[in-house]
């Protein structure tokens, strides 16, 4: 590393997302910090399920991915972004997510 980087130096943080999180204040919550719902409680279970699905799949976003591509054309950049989602897609992602939620309380 000091040989490509001079006065760099890397630590490797493993699965301490408390590194992580503390490296970058406010732009990601570790899966560890959430709290699953309580045991036997289907409602609340069920409710956590459809949270999840409409915080990854039913808000519109910008590819960010391509924006830091554009902004650090030499900066590798990883593939695990959630994919760009439009709109009108989001729309219907929350609907889908909702219509799941109702069908499973009712079921």
């Amino acid at each position: 590393m000091t040989a490509r980087w001079p006065g760099w130096t890397v630590e490797f943080w493993a699965d301490r997302w408390s590194e992580h999180a503390r490296s970058v204040p406010g732009l990601f919550t570790p899966p560890a910090a959430r709290r699953p719902p309580p045991a036997g409680d289907r409602v609340a279970a069920l409710d956590a399920v459809r949270d999840e699905a409409l915080e990854r799949w039913a808000g519109p976003r910008a590819d960010r991915r391509a924006q830091l591509v554009a902004a650090h054309p030499r900066m590798v950049i990883g593939t695990s972004f959630p994919p760009a989602v439009t709109a009108q897609r989001a729309a219907l992602a929350r609907a889908v997510v909702e219509r799941s939620r109702r069908a499973a309380a009712a079921g």
